[in-house]
């Protein structure tokens, strides 16, 4: 059987109510900047199913602009250099993104997260978008996380249930 349209979650095609969007950004091949990635498994067996669509955005992140229009309510999880000690996790809004930040260093996953942010400004994407970034111990090329980096998970989890509880379940 062949399917006549693209594949799309059926609440797309139904018009049922948005879930929010928990979007893991980062490149699993360089240590800590998977940190994004690896949250989402912590994050998925832990957040309503129900509220929340989990998605994964490795090495194309630029196409995570397509998807945070389409819901109210977006968290992206992603490795930042806050200069800070390692899983040391921050929470922000787009709209705390100035356009004279630096955006530091080629970026592991298509596109350094800073100029995102700022591309989404631009694009004047209204809905809410929330970023919780993590300090990373190490990013270069080997697997896994930092012992660091993962304790930070249930302080990720937490930023997200805070930021969340104005909104209302769908």
């Amino acid at each position: 059987m062949t399917l006549a349209y693209p594949a799309q979650p059926i609440y797309w095609r139904l018009n049922l109510p948005k879930r929010h969007l928990v979007a893991g950004v980062g490149n699993v091949l360089y240590g800590d900047d998977g940190a994004g990635i690896e949250a989402l498994i912590y994050l998925k067996a832990r957040l309503n199913q129900k509220q929340f669509e989990f998605l994964e955005f490795s090495t194309q992140s630029i196409d995570l602009i397509n998807y945070i229009k389409k819901y109210p309510v977006n968290f992206i999880i992603d490795a930042v250099d806050f200069k800070m000690p390692p899983g040391f996790v921050k929470a922000f809004r787009l709209k705390d993104v100035n356009a004279d930040m630096d955006s530091g260093k080629v970026s592991s996953h298509g596109i350094k997260l800073l100029d995102f942010l700022k591309l989404c400004k631009a694009l004047k994407i209204k809905n809410k978008i929330y970023i919780i970034g993590v300090q990373p111990k190490e990013i270069s090329f080997r697997q896994g996380l930092s012992k660091e980096v993962l304790d930070s998970f249930p302080k990720i989890l937490s930023e997200i249930e805070k930021l969340i509880s104005p909104y209302p379940e769908n």
